[in-house]
């Protein structure tokens, strides 16, 4: 049975179905899901208290939350019991092994992870990250990944397909052996040519479904092949994981 034909009935539905055919939607909708009243399959305890409630769904731990009323009577069975709450509220009592569904039954619905929900509560996920500070002289290694990272990989490539002004990308390892920072990946951008002043954009867009796969704390740096040492030793020593099409 098909999912009944989707309307949005409020700002956030609407940044849900933008956010789902535009990847540089996400922020706006990420930033009203936090901020939006939702219905969430939970209840109250003894003391007053709210309490999300998570059940077993596809072999994993899962909460339900709704973005409308009408999302909720999409589902097409009862929910025992319903809270309204704010969706950072939401995100804050959530068990920590638990996904949340939204819109489950819709046509325009959402997994979060706990990953990706951690990394929206300390604000990371949203955080555009700034270069690592490399002292002059500094001893600096690069290379390729010590441990594949296929699905960070996968995710930057559906991005840089809609990313315009970026013509390639690389994905390395950055060490700096007599520094305190830790070693972590380094995304390299060629832009092209007259896009240069597009650098700062595409890397927010690009951070952002790194953020999703990537543990929130962990460094992760974006630099310009075309302009520094750091940048051009990625373009040499790191391997290239994308190409636009000529």
């Amino acid at each position: 049975m098909s999912a009944p034909p989707f309307e949005p009935r409020n700002e956030l539905e609407s940044l849900l179905v933008r956010a789902s055919q535009d990847a540089a939607a996400r922020p706006a909708f990420y930033r009203a899901f936090l901020d939006s009243v939702l219905w969430v399959a939970g209840e109250h305890g003894p003391g007053g208290e709210a309490r999300v409630l998570a059940a077993q769904h596809g072999g994993r731990s899962c909460a339900f939350a709704f973005t409308s009323e009408e999302r909720v009577a999409a589902l097409g069975r009862p929910v025992p019991a319903l809270l309204r709450a704010q969706g950072r509220a939401v995100l804050e009592i959530l068990p920590s092994d638990a996904s949340l569904l939204l819109n489950v039954g819709s046509a325009y619905g959402k997994e979060f992870v706990p990953l990706e929900i951690r990394a929206l509560l300390d604000g990371s996920l949203l955080a555009v990250p700034r270069p690592s500070a490399v002292p002059p002289g500094a001893r600096v290694l690069l290379g390729a990944p010590p441990v594949p990272m296929p699905t960070l990989v996968e995710r930057l490539r559906h991005r840089l397909e809609t990313l315009p002004g970026v013509a390639a990308a690389w994905l390395g390892w950055l060490e700096l052996p007599d520094q305190s920072v830790r070693a972590h990946a380094v995304v390299g951008l060629r832009m092209a040519p007259g896009a240069e002043a597009r650098f700062a954009s595409a890397v927010a867009a690009l951070a952002l479904v790194a953020r999703e796969v990537v543990a929130p704390g962990e460094p992760l740096d974006f630099v310009d092949v075309g302009s520094g040492e750091i940048g051009r030793g990625v373009e040499r020593e790191c391997p290239r994981i994308w190409e636009a099409a000529r």
